[in-house]
């Protein structure tokens, strides 16, 4: 297996038409045909079934675009990262990140970093936590905001500023949704009993912290929505399925507020705090260094 047959094999699945792929990589379709075939051979699966000329990528063939993304993503950072390790003025800075960092506090400190080093360029993956910590782990992101809780020992781990918090703030759960959902309760916060009954949408990570509590207090919630990826739960409280319990910090990314109660969710209240991380016993480059320390002052 080759550089050049997973690139190839990548176009392919990307254009799901060879000669539109031989077009992407200029060149001709014969060797492309062959190398695919080749490829294949080796692996002992079929990657793409064929209709005319279209080629559909099979679940082997997902699988394998998954790990040859992965490979060719860490190949070329391992490259730059080799070219430009004493050099903080120029490469590519690669980040995974929450959608909260993500839509407050990482364009701002790109912008800052950006006047200070204009060469670097930068990576963002938007993803949550866990996928964060696989992409940090693998090799393919210098550095990760993740959201506690996580096994923070496995990481160099600094606590990351959020402009929507007062200085020494932890971020907080609330509840946010209709107001038809909170005829109940007048108060600016509500408790984990009050939130029983309500129809809920919940992060799946934060679940088992919610699980948890309830155990302790002997209630149970009614849970009729659980998402990997908190942008759904906007959706899904504009259509009025239900109230979502998310993060402060995360609810005020959400651009319609003004028809929705947002309350803080108290006895018990519940921190949340994001986490700029990179990995142990692993060099870093120069930019990644300053970024880190630029978000810390």
């Amino acid at each position: 297996m080759t550089y050049k047959q997973l690139e190839y094999f990548l176009a392919i699945a990307e254009t799901s038409n060879m000669t539109a792929a031989a077009k992407k990589l200029n060149i001709s379709q014969p060797p492309l045909s062959y190398q695919l075939k080749l490829l294949e051979k080796e692996l002992q699966v079929q990657l793409f079934s064929r209709e005319g000329h279209a080629l559909h990528i099979t679940n082997e063939g997902r699988i394998f675009q998954d790990k040859a993304q992965q490979i060719l993503s860490l190949t070329n950072q391992s490259i730059s990262l080799m070219q430009n390790m004493n050099n903080e003025t120029v490469g590519t800075l690669t980040i995974a990140t929450v959608p909260s960092v993500c839509g407050c506090v990482l364009p701002q400190s790109i912008q800052t970093f950006q006047q200070a080093y204009p060469e670097v360029h930068y990576k963002i993956y938007e993803c949550n936590s866990f996928r964060a910590m696989e992409l940090l782990d693998n090799g393919l992101v210098d550095l990760a905001f993740v959201r506690a809780p996580f096994k923070q020992e496995r990481y160099h781990a600094a606590p990351v500023k959020n402009p929507f918090l007062k200085e020494h703030q932890q971020d907080f759960f609330v509840a946010i949704g209709a107001s038809k959902f909170f005829t109940d309760t007048a108060s600016s916060a509500i408790t984990l009993e009050q939130l029983t009954g309500k129809p809920l949408i919940v992060h799946r990570r934060y679940k088992k912290i919610l699980d948890q509590l309830c155990a302790e207090k002997n209630i149970s919630l009614k849970i009729v929505c659980e998402n990997d990826y908190i942008g759904s739960s906007f959706y899904l409280i504009d259509a009025e399925i239900g109230v979502a319990v998310m993060p402060y910090t995360s609810a005020m990314l959400y651009d319609n507020k003004k028809s929705l109660l947002l309350k803080k969710i108290e006895q018990p209240s519940i921190d949340s705090q994001v986490y700029v991380i990179t990995k142990r016993n692993s060099a870093l480059p120069t930019a990644a260094k300053k970024f880190i320390k630029q978000l810390q002052e």
